[in-house]
C-alpha cells in the first residue's frame, strides 16, 4: 500500500461517520469531537498535532516518513485518532447509541458486546 491508500481509506471513513453521525449530534459537534479525538491520539503521535482535519474529512499537512515504516506510522496514528473518537462518541452519547452507529458503518468490526459496556447490538 502507499500514502494515498491510508489517507483515502482515512477519509472514506470519516466521510461515513459524518453522514452517519451528524443527524445524531449535528455537523460542528461531529467535528469538534473529532479534533478532541485528534489533540488526544497527538499525545502519542505529535506529529497529529499538525494536521489539520477538513470538513470534508481531507487530511492537511499530513505526510508519512519514507519507508514502509512512516506508512505504518500514519496508518497507526489515523487508527488511534478513530479510536478516540468512537471512545468520545460512547462517553457522550452512551454504548448504544454510539456503537450502534458505529456498527451500521462497519458491521464487519467485531465490538465485545458481551462486556460490561452495556452495548446491544
Amino acid at each position: 500500500g502507499d500514502a494515498g491508500h491510508v489517507f483515502d481509506g482515512f477519509q472514506r471513513i470519516c466521510r461515513a461517520l459524518h453522514d452517519r453521525l451528524s443527524p445524531l449530534i449535528s455537523s460542528t459537534g461531529f467535528h469538534t469531537l473529532f479534533g478532541r479525538a485528534q489533540r488526544l491520539a497527538a499525545r502519542d503521535f505529535p506529529a497529529l498535532a499538525e494536521v489539520s482535519v477538513e470538513r470534508d474529512c481531507a487530511l492537511s499537512h499530513m505526510s508519512p516518513a519514507s519507508g514502509t515504516d512512516g506508512l505504518e506510522a500514519s496508518a497507526e496514528a489515523l487508527a488511534e485518532m478513530l479510536a478516540h473518537f468512537v471512545w468520545l462518541l460512547v462517553t457522550f452519547i452512551g454504548g448504544n447509541l454510539g456503537l450502534g452507529a458505529v456498527c451500521e458503518i462497519w458491521p464487519e468490526v467485531p465490538f465485545d458486546t458481551d462486556s460490561d459496556s452495556g452495548v446491544e447490538r
